[in-house]
């Protein structure tokens, strides 16, 4: 064997292309050249791999040298992400996406962060975002399913706000033109027709919602509120829940009521409860509405019903108004009660029941759009939630992420292999020049980077 010696490389101009394969400024071909005497170098940077907090101090000082470099904001911000310093993933992965807002690598990387630190509805939009951008069809499809849960942990996040600030929220007026619609109580002889209760209670919100003038809000986000409220062991329609979950939800109006048989007919009766600002005198609560129908005509009490509460509010509609109103999404009962258990199912969390449920409603009526539209977001939701961040975390890793670790990450595609190409070979070698350090590899007439590399003993 030659005695140990220092080797010197010089990489001259005919030597450039090797840098320029992705157009990286020359200096960076030197982490490529240092890999190739460091054997561990070996084991990052294979396709496919995670990122690693172990990178993260190189990754930072190459981000001193090349701030700009999309693909190295990534990769570091993946790997903060990785060693659990989420504020540092998102301050990077967002000036990745400020950069470059087109880089689904990037806004995947920003979604996932997001969520890992709860941020539901800045991960809502970036998941949308891939969804609409991304180049993995598959990812792009997660991504676009975990919307609508994103959406619901940030309803969820309000409530628990809501419930943390009721003092603060107390002490608000009301919007008199915002109604919040309870689930009506069923309590009648026939437990199959419970379901009917959370039914009539989104009808409502459909009908109610017909005119411009009330500003109804979305039957979840009152049910989240109305389970929060159950947790603390308060009845949930009495008037005075009613009016302390009005003033949290900014509501002016509460809509709440029961169902109950009376012989063979079912009764319908709701009551509109005003909700004013707390330390006020509570105002009367007007007469409820009461409507009487056999099941075969619960569609017709309650658009009876509804029209009443129009009247009890104050509110006179238009034709058109009152034409969208009497709209009916479904003429069978057996559906309606399918219906109004996928929204028991969806309440609890549980969304492949759900699912379940409008399938069997869309079967005994294809022409329920409601349902059918439903059944289209709650199927998505279902299959996302079963999903973990971790998971998706891998599928990017997999179909996205900039593979090369910090020993490829800016020499270029093949620039290793050609710099062991550079190396001679034992029988090539000169000892002369090696022992007087005159030792070169490359050449040309202009040498552009000299790097010394002490012989391994």
């Amino acid at each position: 064997m030659y005695p140990p010696s220092n080797i010197r490389l010089q990489i001259s101009e005919s030597e450039a292309p090797l840098s320029s394969a992705r157009s990286r400024p020359l200096h960076l071909l030197l982490v490529g050249v240092a890999c190739l005497a460091v054997p561990a170098c070996a084991t990052t940077g294979m396709p496919g791999s995670a990122p690693d907090p172990s990178e993260i101090p190189f990754l930072e000082t190459e981000r001193i040298r090349d701030g700009g470099n999309v693909d190295l904001l990534v990769r570091l911000g993946a790997a903060y992400r990785a060693a659990d310093r989420l504020e540092d993933a998102q301050g990077v992965l967002e000036q990745a996406v400020q950069l470059a807002p087109e880089d689904g690598t990037a806004v995947i990387y920003l979604a996932l962060t997001y969520e890992d630190r709860e941020l539901w509805s800045e991960a809502a939009v970036a998941y949308g975002e891939y969804a609409r951008i991304g180049e993995s069809g598959s990812l792009r499809n997660q991504a676009g399913r975990r919307v609508a849960v994103m959406r619901r942990r940030a309803l969820e996040a309000e409530v628990r706000r809501a419930m943390a600030t009721e003092a603060e929220l107390s002490a608000r007026p009301p919007e008199p033109a915002t109604v919040a619609v309870f689930p009506f109580l069923y309590g009648g002889s026939d437990p199959t027709l419970r379901p009917l209760g959370r039914a009539l209670a989104e009808l409502l919100v459909t009908d109610l919602g017909q005119t411009d003038r009330l500003r109804v809000l979305e039957r979840t986000r009152v049910q989240l509120l109305l389970d929060e409220i159950a947790r603390g062991g308060s009845e949930q329609t009495s008037p005075a829940t009613a009016a302390r979950s009005g003033l949290m939800l900014g509501a002016g109006r509460i809509v709440l009521g029961n169902i109950a048989d009376e012989g063979d007919l079912l009764q319908l009766q709701g009551m509109v409860v005003p909700v004013v600002q707390r330390g006020l005198a509570q105002p009367p609560v007007p007469e409820p509405t009461t409507e009487q129908e056999r099941l075969a005509q619960f569609f017709d009490a309650q658009k009876r019903l509804v029209l009443g509460l129009f009247s009890t509010m104050g509110v006179e509609l238009t034709a058109a108004e009152r034409e969208r109103v009497n709209q009916r999404p479904t003429q069978s009962i057996q559906a309606l009660l399918a219906w109004g258990l996928a929204l028991e199912a969806e309440d609890r969390g549980d969304f492949p029941e759900a699912a379940a449920q409008l399938e069997v409603a869309v079967g005994l009526d294809p022409g329920f759009e409601e349902a059918q539209v439903r059944l289209a977001e709650i199927s998505q939701v279902a299959l996302a939630v079963e999903v973990g961040t971790e998971q998706l975390a891998q599928a990017a890793v997999v179909e996205v992420l900039p593979t090369e670790g910090p020993g490829e990450l800016f020499a270029g595609p093949g620039a290793i292999e050609e710099l062991e190409r550079l190396v001679p070979t034992p029988g090539s070698r000169d000892p002369l020049p090696e022992v007087q350090g005159t030792e070169v590899i490359g050449g040309g007439s202009s040498v552009l980077v000299e790097l010394i590399l002490r012989r391994p003993r």
